[in-house]
């Protein structure tokens, strides 16, 4: 007992672009008519501003179907794009899709960061506005985007519809009811038939995804067409707000749908060793690990943080970090957000105690590799008006319970033991992401407590 209390605080305590045409043998169910394989090869298309830089795509270990020398293209949104011409305006192949045409995409993504709320164009053909041209803004033929949830990114399809008798024209909106994640490599694809509501197909790493329409909804009238530009990683006015930050890779349209079996196999994910072992921790103390690399400007846990420091602590109660130092001696500020770790052999004694977890930022509990407790995400108003009332509702576990100070969630359980050492793990986010703006990195009172069975304390 007295070595579980040692750790665990008690209630009361504190660029070169790749477009291939047609290429033989790649694609799922048809050969692509665009394919970016961004591996360094000249292509047709043209960078709009700053060209992508190359940078490392999906490769082995963890993605043991790609090339150990897989290249992706880093795009940095408004900043730099590529533009395909329409066939009609010196393009090299026709990328229009109509009525009864199958209009088929897929690649590789990495997000380097996304807003919630934020609608980040992948591909889109039409509604642009510097095309030299007259086009109108309501001329998409269709376009493929991700939009921010807060803790990753839904993916759709926009496109605008045209009555062939009055010319009447409105939009159609489908988002995927799953998110992709921030972190990582990721694959999706979709399929749609214009013309047939009912016949749009999605997948995000090898998975059929459901999803929503909205605006005008589902429909079986054919698409705009006209010879606006196709451009890649940026979309309306080509602002920094509709602008793809992040790589891609593998970059695909065709004109056919997906074999499903083959979409499935494009995704094999292999994860990476634990990041931290039993062995790694020091005797009767909590180690301690900061991530400063590794770690999306997103709200969303990381894929593979990067451990930079680390210490050690007597208990899992965390107020602060030790302050950064650069190699002349002046502090310096810690990236936002970053990513705390710390974990430690705990003793147990047998029974069926209680569990809570606090912290400021969003945060989770492991015991023995498995999840036992996650808090909410924090929130994004700061402006200190809550209603008193609120404190009605705090968590209250006993008459020595200290209640969460402002800024602070937390969440509790029954965990159930037979009694012995455990493996714990605390894992919470240091900082946050708002828009174009940050929350402090501060720790708050993050901790993991015990109550212990039959105990009020």
């Amino acid at each position: 007992m007295t070595s579980l209390l040692q750790h665990l605080v008690k209630w009361s305590a504190r660029a070169a672009v790749v477009a291939v045409i047609a290429a033989a043998g790649a694609g799922a169910a048809a050969e692509p008519i665009l394919e970016w394989r961004f591996d360094g090869a000249a292509s047709p298309g043209q960078w709009l501003g700053e060209f992508g830089v190359p940078g490392d795509g999906p490769r082995p270990p963890k993605y043991p179907d790609c090339a150990v020398d897989n290249r992706a293209m880093s795009f940095t949104g408004h900043e730099g794009a590529i533009i395909v011409k329409d066939h009609e305006r010196g393009g090299f192949t026709n990328v229009r899709f109509g009525l009864g045409d199958t209009f088929g995409f897929e690649t590789w993504v990495k997000f380097r960061t996304i807003s919630k709320g934020q609608i980040a164009y992948v591909v889109g053909k039409g509604r642009h506005v510097q095309h030299g041209e007259e086009f109108g803004d309501d001329n998409q033929n269709y376009s493929v985007r991700f939009q921010g949830t807060g803790s990753g990114a839904q993916f759709g399809l926009l496109f605008t519809s045209e009555e062939p008798e009055t010319g009447r024209r409105a939009w159609h909106r489908w988002w995927s009811d799953p998110s992709i994640p921030v972190t990582g490599w990721h694959h999706v694809a979709l399929q749609f038939t214009f013309g047939k509501r009912d016949s749009l197909l999605a997948y995000i790493d090898g998975r059929p995804v459901t999803g929503q329409w909205s605006e005008s909804g589902a429909t079986d009238l054919p698409p705009v067409q006209d010879a606006d530009d196709l451009v890649i990683g940026t979309g309306y006015a080509r602002s920094e707000g509709s602008s793809f930050q992040g790589w891609l890779d593998n970059l695909a349209i065709y004109r056919d749908g997906f074999d499903p079996v083959e979409i499935e196999q494009r995704y094999t994910f292999v994860p990476p060793p634990p990041p931290v072992t039993p062995e790694m921790v020091p005797a009767g103390r909590v180690l301690v690990q900061i991530s400063e690399q590794g770690v999306p400007e997103a709200n969303g846990w990381p894929e593979e943080p990067q451990v930079t420091e680390t210490y050690d602590e007597e208990v899992f109660g965390l107020f602060e970090v030790p302050h950064k130092y650069i190699s002349t001696g002046v502090r310096a500020d810690r990236a936002n957000p970053s990513h705390v770790r710390a974990s430690a052999l705990v003793h147990f004694p047998a029974g069926k105690h209680r569990l809570l977890l606090r912290g400021r930022g969003t945060s989770r509990l492991f015991i023995d590799g498995t999840k036992v407790l996650e808090t909410a995400p924090r929130p994004t108003d700061s402006g200190g008006h809550t209603p008193l009332s609120v404190q009605d509702e705090y968590l209250d576990l006993g008459p020595t319970f200290r209640f969460a100070p402002p800024g602070n969630r937390d969440a509790w359980c029954e965990y159930e033991t037979a009694g012995g050492e455990h493996f714990v793990i605390l894992e919470t986010m240091l900082g946050n992401v708002i828009g174009k703006n940050k929350q402090r990195p501060e720790l708050g009172e993050t901790v993991a407590a015990i109550s212990p069975e039959g105990s009020e304390s």
